[in-house]
């Protein structure tokens, strides 16, 4: 026999040495967790008996806590309800307070604000007693005065009356002398009497403008002297022209309205040589 035959014989012979230790090794095993697994089966059931007990109470336990959460909830909600109608209450009463607090205040300041009305109206009525002394005491001069405007008032009447009949007299006589007036063509303007009663101031001017009347003839003048100068309406000026030889008089012009600077006259007697015309000669004396 080789030394290679002999080498795999000896592992031969290991291997079976192995393979036989391993097989017992495995019946033992075998052994062992069979009886393992029927502790573990009788332990499980245990527990699982355990469990369902332990089920029964917690699922008692849960209903317990479950009706106690429900008695907790509506013993918390009963008291909040309470709660918040004592906090109502509570409000409630404050703000009565309050409002008896500030109706006290008020009555307070009313009662003093009436405690120093009433002092106030002690001095008013005191000083109103006196003023109505004073009143009294003027009233009477005042009565008094007051008649004696009254009887004055009487002496005014008559007078006005008799004032009114000679008023009433001389309107008859105006009237009258209007009428004599009138009948002899004489102005009735005072500005235009005046005019005609006193004199005109010694001035001289042009003749400005000219207006023909119906006979073609110059029967209205407008000059370039005026009130500012001393015209009034009413004034008489005589009318000349210059020329190289001598000056010639075209007759007479009447003032008829006046202005600060300028007048308009009228033609109240023309002259024989001829017609007035613009730039003319107006005095007031020859």
């Amino acid at each position: 026999m080789s030394f290679v035959g002999k080498i795999l014989i000896v592992v031969q012979v290991a291997m079976s040495l192995f393979f036989m230790a391993f097989a017992g090794a495995v019946y033992v095993t075998h052994e062992n967790w069979r009886t393992k697994f029927e502790d573990a089966q009788s332990r499980i059931a245990l527990l699982e008996k355990e469990k369902s007990d332990a089920d029964v109470v917690l699922a008692r336990a849960r209903d317990e806590a479950a009706a106690k959460e429900r008695q907790l909830t509506a013993d918390r909600d009963n008291w909040r309800t309470q709660f918040i109608d004592t906090e109502r209450q509570v409000q409630d009463l404050t703000s009565r307070l309050n409002n008896l607090n500030t109706n006290l205040e008020r009555q307070t300041a009313l009662a003093v604000a009436k405690g120093i009305e009433a002092d106030n109206r002690e001095k008013e009525s005191e000083v109103l007693r006196k003023q109505n002394a004073d009143l009294q005491k003027r009233l009477d001069e005042t009565n008094a005065e007051l008649n004696t405007t009254r009887d004055a008032a009487f002496n005014l009447n008559v007078q006005l009356q008799q004032l009114q009949e000679r008023f009433d007299k001389l309107q008859v006589v105006k009237a009258f002398l209007e009428k004599v007036v009138t009948k002899f063509n004489l102005p009735t303007d005072p500005a235009v009497v005046e005019g005609l009663e006193t004199p005109p101031p010694l001035v001289e001017g042009l003749v400005e403008k000219v207006q023909k009347g119906k006979t073609n003839r110059t029967q209205y003048v407008v000059i370039t002297i005026g009130e500012d100068d001393g015209l009034r309406v009413g004034n008489v000026l005589e009318v000349l022209r210059a020329t190289p030889q001598k000056s010639l008089y075209l007759g007479q012009i009447k003032v008829i309205d006046v202005q600060p600077d300028r007048a308009v006259c009228e033609v109240i007697k023309a002259g024989d040589i001829g017609d007035i015309e613009v730039g003319d000669n107006v005095t007031t004396k020859l």
